[in-house]
């Protein structure tokens, strides 16, 4: 279900732009369609491409972490320069405290939520 909620949300949010820049729904629904349905499974099959060369040379660990740490930091990017001061801005009064111990509950009950299901970070 939170998958479906998901996918309907990032459809608006692509298929919104696109219907004020092109004044149609029926371009805007099927451009949103073709870039949030195919970006998805054409990302898979570039990177198993990239991959699969990757570990016929021996370097797959490598990349794999490589691969893990380029995207923790483009996540973490996003949060630092987009999320965090936008959710600064829509908090009323005393805003950075109120971020701030959201922010670190947030760590806190990802962190009780693994515990309590057993997940550790070993790969």
């Amino acid at each position: 279900m939170a998958i479906a909620v998901h996918n309907l949300i990032e459809g608006y949010l692509i298929a919104f732009p696109l219907y004020i820049g092109l004044h149609s729904r029926a371009k805007a629904f099927a451009l949103a369609a073709i870039l949030g349905g195919l970006s998805q499974p054409l990302g898979a099959v570039l990177g198993w491409f990239i991959l699969r060369k990757v570990a016929s040379m021996g370097w797959q660990v490598s990349a794999t972490g490589a691969i893990y740490a380029i995207v923790a930091g483009m996540m973490s990017s996003i949060v630092v320069n987009g999320m965090w001061p936008q959710a600064i801005k829509c908090v009323g009064r005393n805003p950075t405290k109120v971020v701030q111990y959201c922010f670190f509950a947030g760590i806190a009950v990802m962190g009780i939520c693994q515990t309590v299901m057993g997940k550790q970070c070993d790969f």
